[in-house]
């Protein structure tokens, strides 16, 4: 799979600092397409949670009601948007 196949996900970046911690960062287009990157990603994100510790999840914005329960993710990674400025 390729970005080419995932038209939805608008940004996908990796960090990785000096203790060797990684940071993943994407955004998509809206919760649909969240929940369509998962869908599609099933069997690699569970082979990426059998081999790897996840600290920490934070969702920025309002994914699907149900994407919590099936991807089960604590609703308190959960942060609806407070105020924005755009210049």
């Amino acid at each position: 799979m390729t970005e080419a196949d995932e038209p939805y996900m608008l940004e996908y970046e990796i960090y990785k600092n000096a203790d060797g911690i990684y940071v993943q960062h994407e955004v998509y287009a809206d919760g649909a397409a969240l929940s369509k990157h998962f869908n599609l990603t099933a069997e690699g994100q569970a082979d990426f949670a059998a081999a790897t510790d996840l600290i920490n999840l934070v969702a920025l914005g309002d994914p699907p009601a149900d994407w919590f329960d099936t991807h089960q993710i604590p609703r308190s990674a959960a942060h609806s948007k407070f105020r924005s400025v755009a210049r």
